[in-house]
């Protein structure tokens, strides 16, 4: 069932993005140990017997590298009320030819019939979600259906809250989209 946007802070909280947090400035200490090693701890690290100057070339890139993905990364993530977990981000695609049945499937909110559709091109024409849901209960997400490639505005729905079922059942087609992607990836 897709829900009321008035119930969306009942459901969902928000939490500092750890991982992108950590990453971001990860980068940017390892960029400063490299670029100042030298002239301030009075050693030279160097890479491969290459000179020193390429050090700090590589340092000043993980810098900028750094303080871009700081700037740019999102520091909040969507966090689930009742389990108190961060999001996991789904995603399901399905072949073009079935876009005129999945769609409104997708636009009604009754994934069930979704799961035995097969599994499309992320990159394709056909119909293209992604689903943000709690990975503990699967009770609650946030569902956008992506426009058909070219088309404006590029999302037909923006983070519509889903609760219940009709959530556990996207989160369990995006599991399996995630499943078969990986299949076909590995070549299994």
């Amino acid at each position: 069932m897709i829900a009321n946007e008035n119930e969306r802070t009942k459901h969902i909280g928000t939490q500092l993005h750890s991982s992108n947090v950590f990453l971001s400035l990860g980068l940017l200490c390892f960029g400063v140990f490299l670029a100042f090693s030298g002239p301030l701890l009075n050693f030279e690290i160097t890479i491969r017997r290459l000179p020193p100057v390429v050090t700090h070339v590589v340092g000043y890139i993980a810098m900028a590298l750094g303080f871009l993905a700081l700037v740019f990364l999102d520091k909040k993530q969507a966090k689930c009320v009742r389990c108190n977990k961060g999001f996991a981000d789904g995603e399901a695609a399905f072949p073009e030819e079935l876009d005129a049945t999945t769609r409104p499937l997708v636009r009604a909110g009754t994934p069930a019939q979704l799961l035995d559709a097969p599994v499309g091109s992320r990159f394709g024409e056909g119909t293209h979600l992604t689903f943000n849901y709690c990975p503990s209960c699967k009770d609650v997400g946030v569902l956008s259906l992506h426009a058909k490639p070219g088309q404006k505005p590029e999302l037909e729905m923006d983070n519509v809250l889903v609760l219940g079922v009709a959530a556990q059942q996207f989160a369990n087609l995006c599991e399996l989209h995630e499943r078969v992607r990986d299949a076909n990836n590995t070549g299994s």
